[in-house]
């Protein structure tokens, strides 16, 4: 009995497979058939699936459908893609240039085309002339701000507020910051001051072993002026002295935004020192002066970006960049720094963008 059974599954494999090699054959040969003065489609003879069987026994053979449901979708795509050709407004294009009358619909139809760009062109003169009043409005409104910054009082509330104004401030003498009239090359140095070589030699002090008393102790020295009592020490503010300008230039790279946090943290080791008198003197007074000292000699390069500024921020998306960021050297320099603080800008808000 086992046997027989064993026979009889060999057979019912052998059997499907000979119909499948059957089939695949019959697929191919139709392909090479012509029928109606034509070829053969592949899909005139698509196989049933196959009935699954347990025993020997005869499986029917696969039939024709020529006239099934995928045929006639492909065949409907076919004829649907076949149809679409060039528009009706290309054929009569080509009648006009012909000689041919064009229909009166077709009149109507390209009337009513330049109708919808008067329209567009009507809106886009409107949207031009609002933008150049709200220029012309910013315009006006910079130019009846003060010439430095002022802090003003609102007579109702007696609120304080801050007036920006059109220049940069010299925070010695209270007003504004006045560019070299020696030419470009001066207000280029103005831009990137410095010390003559015997001078940074004289006042520069040595990173690799220099200790932060040491640091403070000679920026003490170079900021101090001798005093009405007979005695040196820091001058009232805003007082500056000539000396600490050529020390803080010489030590420029070394000091900046590090030396302010280093003055604060100095205050705080003296007071926890106990040294209550050194702790005011060098907030009170030493870092008062180091402040003063920054941004009077940083006050010409923030008067040319502002400058700068001023020319570039109207012209925001224009493409002629040399029709408004030509200029001396000092001018393109501003130009390109607040290009790339634009590029910065923006780059930095698509980054968090994505990010959040």
């Amino acid at each position: 009995m086992k046997d027989d059974t064993l026979q009889t599954v060999h057979y019912s494999t052998n059997t499907n497979k000979m119909i499948i090699k059957s089939t695949f054959f019959l697929l191919f040969l139709s392909s090479f058939l012509k029928s109606d003065g034509g070829a053969a489609d592949a899909f005139s003879m698509i196989p049933k699936p196959l009935a699954r069987c347990s025993s020997v026994s005869v499986l029917p053979l696969y039939e024709s459908e020529s006239s099934s449901a995928l045929f006639a979708k492909a065949r409907k795509m076919k004829t649907k893609k076949q149809s679409q050709g060039r528009s009706k407004q290309f054929y009569d294009a080509m009648e006009d240039a012909n000689g041919k009358e064009v229909k009166k619909e077709d009149d109507k139809s390209l009337s009513s085309t330049a109708t919808a760009v008067a329209t567009a062109a009507t809106t886009a003169s409107e949207q031009d002339s609002k933008k150049e009043a709200a220029m012309e409005e910013a315009k006006r409104r910079y130019e009846q701000r003060p010439e430095v910054s002022t802090m003003i009082v609102d007579e109702e509330t007696g609120t304080e507020m801050l007036a920006q104004g059109q220049k940069v401030m010299d925070v010695v003498t209270r007003k504004a910051v006045k560019l070299s009239n020696l030419g470009a090359d001066a207000r280029l140095a103005q831009m990137f001051p410095g010390v003559a070589p015997e001078v940074r030699e004289k006042y520069r002090f040595d990173i690799k072993t220099i200790e932060v008393p040491d640091m403070v102790e000679q920026l003490k020295e170079a900021c101090s002026v001798p005093l009405e009592d007979d005695k040196r020490g820091i001058p009232p503010h805003p007082s500056i002295a000539n000396k600490g300008i050529d020390f803080v230039l010489a030590n420029r790279d070394f000091l900046g935004y590090r030396m302010k946090k280093t003055l604060g943290r100095w205050t705080f080791h003296a007071a926890s020192q106990g040294d209550i008198k050194e702790a005011k003197e060098v907030w009170n007074k030493l870092h008062k002066n180091f402040l003063t000292l920054e941004n009077y000699i940083s006050g010409p390069f923030r008067q040319i970006l502002q400058d700068a500024e001023g020319r570039v921020g109207p012209n925001f998306g224009n493409l002629e960049i040399t029709s408004f960021c030509d200029g001396d050297l000092y001018e393109r320099i501003g130009n390109y720094l607040v290009l790339k603080g634009m590029v910065a800008h923006w780059e930095k808000k698509v980054v968090d963008a994505d990010f959040f």
